[in-house]
């Protein structure tokens, strides 16, 4: 693992997230329970060069479901699929 990679870890620990590689070789995976302290995590990635993405799942059987994004208009033109 290269030091950046550790660096990322390092930086969510200190905030009490859990953090794992995601494989990709360039970023990581977190899970933060103290919403009142994600916006200081996030200041402190950006300011050590990281990007910070908040991801919310959506849960299963909610009206977005992925079931909804694998569903195809068969009118569908060039620019791209309706979802």
């Amino acid at each position: 693992m290269g030091g950046e990679n550790l660096k990322m870890i390092a930086i969510a620990r200190q905030y009490g997230a859990a953090a794992k590689f995601s494989g990709s070789g360039g970023a990581i995976v977190g899970l933060l329970l103290d919403e009142s302290k994600k916006a200081k995590l996030a200041e402190t990635f950006q300011t050590s060069g990281f990007v910070f993405i908040d991801l919310i799942p959506n849960p299963p059987g909610s009206s977005d479901d992925l079931d909804h994004y694998s569903s195809h208009d068969s009118n569908d033109d060039e620019t791209g699929t309706t979802l």
